[in-house]
């Protein structure tokens, strides 16, 4: 297909901190090597200030060699402050109704999500073929621990049942466990699909999923609208010698996950994120829950340790 005559249009939320610019220049930068003509990028903030940074101000003048669009979007009247990576719902229906090409693509992001040529030539190759059977093609993030990649959202390795995976053009895919990547790309068809959804409503978004944050809500797309058969999600990544392929990963730049270590997320490697069903598996994911377990009971008694001597210097 060719991918020149494909319109893509992104919309990035970007809340100004200074100590963010730099992510949000790698994502653009990132762009620069898209294989697509027709892009346009709204970067959505709450201070214009943003749209005035020199280093930022130079990767944008470069896009806009390249023939991209790039424009900025200031928020007013927000109940919170997080509600800024709702802004783009308005942008995806003017994107709607505007209409264009069946394969046109309208893709969110946070200003942290660095989205490169090669994911997203995976996500237009194999973006048809999973709609044919009811799913999407899925990203996963990851940051970089030396040369080693590890998977953000996942809490623990996921052990792959007797169930068989998905084969699409000869491509196994597993439905991921914790399918959330802070983002999500849409064709017109699924962008009708969602606009009717709830999913596209902060209050309903909230009531069918209450655990999560509206931020991660915003960024659900269709992840859980109507999976097929007894499947958890639409999200389905694509795998090669039992990991996840490296065109579906996708850097967060931030890197905040992996150096905190206040958490379990962004320490599990990729390489592990899907382990046969086998007894040295279990005994592996067995391992891995012992230690966030620990790791859970030192943040939780330096935590009480910091409320008993905290008084104690005042």
């Amino acid at each position: 297909m060719d991918q020149g005559t494909r319109s893509i249009t992104v919309s990035i939320a970007a809340h100004y901190e200074a100590s963010r610019v730099p992510f949000l220049i790698t994502v653009l930068q990132e762009m620069e090597a898209w294989d697509f003509t027709e892009v346009s990028v709204t970067i959505v903030t709450n201070d214009l200030a943003l749209a005035e940074q020199p280093a930022l101000r130079k990767v944008i003048s470069r896009l806009l060699r390249r023939g991209f669009t790039v424009e900025f979007d200031q928020t007013y009247g927000l109940e919170h402050p997080f509600h800024l990576t709702w802004w783009h719902k308005e942008h995806l229906r003017r994107w709607a109704k505007k209409g264009g090409r069946d394969d046109d693509l309208f893709i969110y992001i946070e200003d942290d999500i660095a989205i490169s040529a090669e994911n997203l030539k995976y996500f237009v190759k194999y973006l048809q073929p999973l709609k044919d059977v009811g799913l999407i093609p899925a990203f996963i993030l990851y940051e970089k621990i030396k040369d080693e990649r590890v998977a953000v959202a996942f809490l623990g390795p996921q052990l792959l049942t007797i169930r068989p995976p998905i084969r699409v053009l000869d491509t196994n895919f597993v439905i991921p466990k914790f399918p959330y990547w802070a983002g999500f790309a849409l064709d017109r068809d699924l962008c009708r699909e969602y606009l009717k959804s709830p999913m596209v409503d902060r209050t309903l978004a909230a009531v069918n999923f209450p655990r999560h944050t509206c931020r991660v809500h915003s960024a659900l797309g269709l992840c859980y609208s109507d999976p097929p058969g007894d499947f958890e999600s639409r999200y389905a990544l694509p795998v090669e010698e039992g990991a996840p392929r490296v065109d579906c990963q996708v850097w967060h730049a931030a890197q905040n996950y992996s150096t905190t270590k206040k958490h379990s997320f962004a320490t599990v490697k990729m390489r592990d994120v899907f382990l046969p069903y086998e007894a040295k598996s279990r005994v592996k994911l067995l391992g891995w829950k012992s230690t966030a377990l620990l790791r859970r009971g030192r943040r939780k008694a330096a935590r009480e340790l910091a409320r008993i001597l905290n008084p104690l210097f005042k």
